[in-house]
C-alpha cells in the first residue's frame, strides 16, 4: 500500500484479485518454442497463475495464449526455457511487436 500512497500519478491501485492486475497478454512465438520443435515442454504452463485458462495446449501438446484470460503477469516469461525466452508479454495499448501465435 506504501507504493499506491505514494504514486503521484494515481496509476497505482489497488486490486482484490489476481484478475483485476491485468497489464497485457503473453504472446508465444512458435518459431522458437520448444514444443513446436517437437520437444515437450510445459513450462510456461506450469508458471501460469491461470493454466489452463490463460496458457493451454493443443493437441500436440503446443501451448497458446487465450488472451480474455491472460493477465499479463509474465510469470512464464521468467520461465521459458529458451534463451531469448519464447514467449513475451505485451503490454495494453503497445504496438505488435512479437509474432503472433495460431490458436488450434
Amino acid at each position: 500500500m506504501h507504493c499506491i500512497d505514494a504514486c503521484p500519478t494515481g496509476a497505482l491501485r489497488p486490486g482484490t484479485t489476481r484478475r483485476q492486475v491485468a497489464i497485457g497478454v503473453a504472446r508465444i512465438d512458435q518459431r522458437t518454442c520448444l514444443p513446436f520443435q517437437g520437444v515437450v515442454c510445459r513450462a510456461c504452463w506450469r508458471a501460469c497463475p491461470f493454466s489452463g485458462e490463460a496458457i493451454r495446449h493443443d493437441a500436440l501438446g503446443r501451448p497458446y495464449v487465450d488472451p480474455p484470460h491472460c493477465v499479463g503477469c509474465g510469470l512464464c516469461v521468467h520461465a521459458c526455457l529458451t534463451e531469448p525466452p519464447s514467449i513475451h508479454v505485451e503490454p495494453f495499448g503497445s504496438k505488435r511487436r512479437f509474432p503472433r501465435e495460431t490458436p488450434p
